[in-house]
């Protein structure tokens, strides 16, 4: 392992030397749109890099990419009748996403406890 990790190194520093590395773009830079915060920022970084607007192709980086604003819209209601019914069909469509998933990168959502995410809306509420 020391033998092929130092190989590695000495091309690495062999370029460095060369100025292999001098005018790569970005250098000295910090990353664009990094948001450590956010586990997604990978993929819409590579979506901005890629020209890639509105929905991504693949139906799990849709839903990873709409979760966030579906359920600050949903919290924003103030009929909890109708922050259910949203919720239900967040759930089904969630549900749909995890279930017909073949290819491509998963989509980590799980369904809403719908009483919870209803019980906390209340008292972000009061």
């Amino acid at each position: 392992m020391d033998r092929f990790e130092s190989a590695v190194e000495q091309m690495i520093q062999a370029a460095m030397r060369q100025g292999d590395f001098d005018h790569l773009p970005g250098k000295g830079k910090p990353i664009e749109d990094l948001d450590q915060n956010d586990p997604d920022w990978w993929i819409k970084k590579k979506m901005k890099d890629e020209g890639v607007d509105g929905v991504p192709p693949v139906p799990s980086l849709a839903l990873r990419a709409e979760l966030p604003g579906e359920l600050a819209r949903i919290r924003a209601l103030t009929d909890e009748r109708q922050m259910r019914a949203e919720l239900i069909l967040l759930n089904k469509r969630i549900r749909a996403v995890n279930s017909r998933q073949t290819k491509g990168p998963s989509s980590n959502a799980l369904p809403v406890d719908i009483d919870a995410f209803v019980a906390k809306a209340r008292a972000d509420r009061s």
